[in-house]
């Protein structure tokens, strides 16, 4: 996508992925913390590892989506002439390429 600056519709919608992303992580990941506290040294083996590890996989696959999103958010709010890899590049977020 080349552009100047891009509609905001367009910036509405990657921001509200990344938040809605971003809530669902951070259900995801209480969900692993309450798991969490419920374990003890005496009892280790009667917690749900394979809950944990759900909760925790779960959030983790979210993680470069909200990142995404989030820097199509600003992207479009920009006025650059960047496409939307060379802004990734000169913000220090080539790994999302």
């Amino acid at each position: 996508m080349s552009k100047g600056r891009i509609e905001q519709s367009y910036f509405d919608e990657k921001k509200e992925l990344a938040m809605t992303a971003t809530t669902y992580v951070k259900g995801e990941l209480e969900r692993a913390l309450e798991l969490l506290n419920t374990l003890a040294y005496r009892s280790a083996g009667d917690l749900d590892a394979f809950q944990v590890h759900d909760c925790i996989k779960s959030a983790a696959s979210h993680l470069v989506n909200i990142r995404v999103n989030f820097e199509k958010a600003r992207w479009a709010a920009a006025d650059t002439e960047l496409e939307f890899e060379q802004w990734l590049i000169k913000h220090n977020n080539a790994d999302l390429i």
